[in-house]
């Protein structure tokens, strides 16, 4: 279970919730209940903790700013709770976490979750993609000067 603090939410397209119930597993009795004006935008909001395992979300009211009845989240984003030890074990490098560098002794670990398909990539995409593999590699210390990067490309 996490120790969740903090919710986030960005509308910025269709229609814009105005009403968030965050449940905690499953506890409907207790909803945390979320209230944003018509419009979109970015809404953060702080609550008192949360221990739980899951979160439900639902929008119960929206306002009709496009096409009534589509609703558009962009992006959310969970507040939790950690301690000074997770702080020393765990730093993201970006703010979505697709970089994360786990310090272990005098070396380390880099999670790299940014997807990068090999599936039909134009030109374009693959120099992009293999300029921030060799990026990460030379950051780390690699040698880069010889060692082409291969990908391949849609026919």
């Amino acid at each position: 279970p996490e120790q969740i603090s903090g919710f986030a939410l960005n509308s910025e397209i269709y229609c814009h919730p105005t009403k968030v119930p965050l449940i905690f597993d499953d506890d409907k009795e207790h909803p945390e209940v979320l209230t944003m004006p018509a419009g979109g935008g970015y809404h953060a909001f702080t609550f008192a903790p949360h221990l739980a395992k899951t979160i439900t979300m639902s929008v119960d009211t929206w306002d009709n700013a496009f096409v009534p009845g589509i609703i558009g989240i962009d992006e959310i984003w969970l507040t939790v709770e950690r301690d000074k030890a997770y702080w020393d074990k765990v730093k993201p490098l970006l703010s979505v976490g697709g970089l994360v560098k786990y310090p272990q002794g005098q070396g380390g670990i880099l999670l790299d979750q940014l997807r990068a398909s090999d599936d039909n990539l134009d030109l374009e995409s693959a120099r992009k993609r293999d300029n921030l593999l060799r990026t990460l590699l030379v950051n780390m210390g690699a040698d880069m000067t010889e060692t082409p990067l291969r990908t391949k490309l849609k026919e």
